[in-house]
């Protein structure tokens, strides 16, 4: 059941995340309008809002990362006939930051498209863009696996624009004498089927190592405290918290049901500690049979245009912040320098 399922039925639900302080970014958010710094919507779009946030994450010391190292973080593309032109637009922007930033490594959590396979080439040549020579490790996420053929679509164009996908896969990646990472990418948790025990196997044949988890649907992470118990970081996206005005942490937590909805939760027992990204796409709901009928009717009262399909364009209102964040991993007792 979705979040707007809940809101047409009146329904809610409590959910807790007492073991984990919620961070709040290092650095005051800078905010980009790839349209041109305007306040206004050019050519009848909605206001392009990009964040880029900053995080600090200390790792443990004494293993395979010698020196911080800068990550940069998209999640949640939804690449389609809506988001596709400000996303284009957005791209010097991302390039800018990620040169200026000195990021060491870009990963991406998934749901690059909505559903089928019509803007997946566009998708491609997008992100195949934002590569300036630095490593690209992604995985996929539920909607990815909508493109009529299982996710093998979206993987090839990923692996063809260069990115490394991971399926249940590890990756190690090295930043020469600032150490090296090891990446561990889980199939998605609603539709890909993930075998965690293989994941949990390259783990523990790899003790030294510095180790980062993708997982795309942060369920994953809270149902299974193996995960919160071997992986000091792990990042996530799909909640898309975040990105509807007016939409309070605690909202998102009830309506989603989902204790991790956006952010950095700091696990106050020194286990794991998750990122959730708010994404970076918005602007469309996907629909499918299961949804409650008063959903539709619920749309429509909001004001939510139908497009191609089941898919919905939220209103100019509901639109919020799209974000790439940063996240500075350092190991503990060393600088926080990047260098």
């Amino acid at each position: 059941m979705t979040i707007l399922d809940r809101l047409a039925r009146g329904i809610s639900s409590r959910s807790s995340a007492s073991t984990f302080q919620r961070t709040l970014p290092n650095t005051k958010i800078p905010k980009v309008y790839p349209n041109g710094f305007s306040l206004l919507p050019l050519q009848g779009d909605r206001k392009e809002r990009l964040q880029f946030p900053e995080y600090k994450i200390t790792v443990p010391k004494g293993q395979s990362l010698k020196k911080a190292v800068n990550l940069a973080y998209i999640s949640d593309v939804h690449y389609d006939g809506i988001n596709g032109d400000w996303l284009n637009r957005a791209i010097p922007h991302i390039r800018h930051l990620i040169k200026n930033r000195n990021i060491d490594v870009l990963l991406l959590g998934g749901d690059y498209i909505c559903q089928g396979n019509g803007f997946i080439r566009d998708f491609g040549k997008w992100v195949e863009s934002l590569n300036i020579g630095i490593p690209m490790i992604g995985i996929l996420g539920n909607h990815d696996y909508l493109d009529g053929a299982g996710g093998k679509t979206v993987a090839k164009a990923l692996r063809d624009a260069g990115i490394i996908v991971l399926e249940d896969q590890t990756h190690i990646q090295s930043f020469g004498k600032k150490g090296k990472i090891a990446v561990h990418g889980l199939k998605d948790y609603l539709l890909g089927k993930p075998d965690v025990n293989k994941v949990l196997a390259n783990i523990q044949n790899m003790s030294n190592m510095t180790h980062i988890g993708l997982v795309h649907n942060p369920k994953q992470f809270e149902v299974d405290a193996r995960l919160q118990q071997t992986l000091p970081i792990t990042l996530a996206g799909h909640t898309h918290g975040g990105q509807i005005v007016g939409m309070s942490h605690r909202l998102a937590q009830r309506f989603t049901q989902q204790k991790f909805v956006k952010g950095l939760y700091q696990n106050q027992e020194g286990q794991g500690d998750i990122f959730v990204g708010a994404g970076m796409g918005t602007g469309t709901i996907l629909l499918d049979k299961h949804h409650h009928p008063k959903t539709h009717a619920f749309l429509k009262w909001l004001g939510v245009k139908k497009e191609k399909g089941l898919s919905f364009a939220l209103p100019r209102w509901w639109e919020g912040f799209s974000e790439m964040p940063i996240i500075t991993l350092v190991p503990d007792g060393t600088s926080n320098t990047n260098s």
